[in-house]
């Protein structure tokens, strides 16, 4: 994680560290998120097939909720 965490309010170091933790985690899937939704794209994109299209849609879904959750423990 990048950036510049400030302690106020009474905020500890234990709490401020398993924020930085989680925000890791959490970008960790997000990227592997990514990586499926790359490989579903290049299996749909060889085949057009129906199901290759389903699981692209699903691993668009995913990646999309995903870059939610990180959003969210950013703001």
């Amino acid at each position: 994680m990048t950036g510049i965490i400030t302690k106020k309010d009474n905020v500890t170091t234990d709490t401020i560290n398993r924020i930085i933790e989680e925000y890791n985690i959490q970008v960790k899937r997000e990227s592997e998120a990514f990586q499926t939704l790359a490989e579903c794209r290049k299996a749909y994109e060889n085949t057009f097939s129906e199901s290759d299209l389903n699981s692209y849609e699903s691993a668009l879904e995913w990646y999309l909720q995903m870059t939610d959750v990180t959003e969210s423990l950013i703001t």
